[in-house]
């Protein structure tokens, strides 16, 4: 037996060597470099295609200028860079177009595989492969995928007071505000509608979901969809809990911690199986809903440098007292909970995601 505690201390001490060998190496690369984070969309501006996270400070339902992407960005450059060997500087680069796409796609096929250039990606962007192959040609796979900064939860908020219950949504025909007919929030309402049977009328042209709470309290909406639980601030929170507003659903795969009880996920509602896999597919990327990924590519060992970073950014006491003080909540997703959700998606079978294209591009009625 002291023989062999004699051995495993004689590895470990010769593994000291390896261990700082790779600590010097990987400090010597990151010394005195820059490492990007690519943003989807404009500085400050409401989110290209992406409503939900509206470019100025808006009252009830989001805090905040700048997307949410941007701003979720530019609190973690300013922490990351402490936690990576060399303490290299972080900076944010918006690079908008097509919902996020643009920056997607430069990260999957443009930026070079050396851990120095990154994304903070919309999640949905990593299923458009599927829905959209002729805008999106990369595979969401093969990213270096570093972890997220929260799991988003969607819902459906009614201000109207005879829509207290789900069943409200299929006996009685309910109207919803929406920004245009191929908008997330739109899309995520036509696929409820197709598959649990909901009763909706839509009404388009608001500028973003935020501009869409005054007609819903005039009566001219019942409500709207898409709404993340995430971009809630206290007012909103505080109106939800005395009733003002009504969330029916939750679109996440597992429930909102903050939500009320009794609130069914729509994967408690859904028939059947195959509805639950085209859930998936939709509304299942926003359990990683502030994604960083690095391009394909990336050095193992490199990405396992930035894996620990993050995790110990997402950690750092100093990090979430200014996350909190900004109202943005933090809900840690690992890398390899990101790569096996992945898995899953794009396992979906061929006739499932046909249909669930159907779906989501039909003119809503």
């Amino acid at each position: 037996m002291t023989r062999f505690f004699t051995c495993i201390a004689a590895c470990l001490l010769a593994a000291l060597p390896s261990l700082a060998s790779a600590q010097d190496k990987n400090a010597a690369f990151f010394a005195g470099k820059t490492i990007r984070i690519l943003v989807g969309y404009a500085p400050g501006a409401t989110a290209d295609a992406d409503p939900r996270a509206p470019g100025r400070p808006s009252g009830l339902f989001f805090s905040g200028a700048g997307n949410g992407f941007e701003t979720y960005a530019r609190l973690l450059a300013r922490h990351l860079g402490r936690f990576i060997p060399g303490s290299p500087a972080v900076v944010v680069q918006n690079m908008p177009g097509l919902g996020g796409l643009r920056a997607a796609a430069y990260l999957a096929n443009e930026a070079p595989p050396d851990g120095l250039t990154l994304g903070l990606l919309n999640p949905t962007n990593a299923t458009a492969p599927l829905l959209s192959p002729a805008t999106a040609s990369f595979d969401a796979r093969r990213f270096g995928w570093i972890g997220s900064l929260n799991r988003d939860v969607g819902t459906c908020a009614f201000w109207t007071s005879s829509i207290d219950r789900v069943e409200n949504l299929r006996n009685r025909k309910v109207t919803i505000g929406a920004t245009g007919p191929q908008g997330p929030a739109t899309i995520e309402a036509l696929v409820l509608q197709s598959l649990l049977g909901f009763d909706f009328r839509y009404i388009m042209g608001y500028p973003s979901l935020a501009d869409i709470r005054q007609p819903a309290e005039s009566g001219e909406v019942d409500g709207f969809c898409g709404y993340l639980i995430a971009t809630m601030n206290d007012s909103a929170r505080t109106d939800i809990a005395q009733g003002k507003i009504r969330l029916l659903v939750q679109t996440g795969l597992e429930p909102h911690p903050w939500l009320p009880p009794g609130i069914p996920t729509i994967f408690d509602l859904a028939p059947n199986d195959e509805s639950r896999q085209i859930m998936k597919l939709v509304f299942g990327p926003w359990a990683f809903g502030k994604p960083l990924a690095g391009p394909p590519g990336v050095p193992r060992e490199r990405l396992d440098v930035l894996r620990e970073a993050l995790k110990a950014t997402l950690a750092d006491p100093s990090f979430l007292g200014e996350a909190a003080r900004g109202g943005l909540e933090i809900n840690t997703v690992s890398p390899e909970r990101i790569d096996s959700l992945l898995a899953e998606i794009y396992a979906t079978p061929a006739p499932l995601i046909e249909r669930t294209r159907a779906i989501i591009t039909r003119m809503p009625n």
